[in-house]
């Protein structure tokens, strides 16, 4: 704040956030804990947004989970001298994700529920497909915030 702010309220060495002064936390620690709270924060919207709608259960599918983390992992490890691993998981879980809709679009197409134009079999594939772009794009926002 501007030292205008500080001479109108009578304050020598106030600070914006003078509540953090009074916690045994350094500025460090309290950096940490917002990262922290933040991911708690983003993992209980989703959680309770799939709550409110009815059922966690439809947003879990284990094979999507593993393409968009394996892509993930192996771009993070692919990481030159000064990147980032954790943005480049980030990065790299995003087009797991989209690869991972695309297999999934290719492999409901080759089931004869796609020839016969069965949408009560296809429209359930479909959703799991979109499984894919959601872990991505979740791993990606996870990891915006602990980088």
């Amino acid at each position: 704040m501007g030292d205008w702010f500080k001479q109108l309220n009578g304050f020598n060495n106030c600070q914006m956030y003078w509540w953090y002064d009074l916690l045994p936390l350094s500025e460090i620690g309290i950096k940490f804990m917002n990262r922290y709270i933040a991911v708690l924060v983003i993992l209980g919207t989703i959680t309770g947004a799939f709550m409110s709608a009815g059922a966690l259960a439809p947003a879990i599918d284990f094979m999507s989970l593993v393409v968009v983390i394996a892509v993930g992992v192996g771009h993070a490890l692919g990481a030159k001298d000064g990147e980032n691993r954790i943005t480049r998981f980030g990065d790299g879980c995003v087009r797991g994700g989209w690869l991972g809709l695309l297999i999934g679009v290719i492999v409901i197409l080759n089931v004869d529920a796609a020839a016969q134009m069965d949408f009560t079999m296809i429209i359930p594939a479909m959703a799991v497909a979109w499984l894919a772009p959601l872990y991505g794009y979740f791993f990606k926002l996870i990891s915006m915030q602990l980088d």
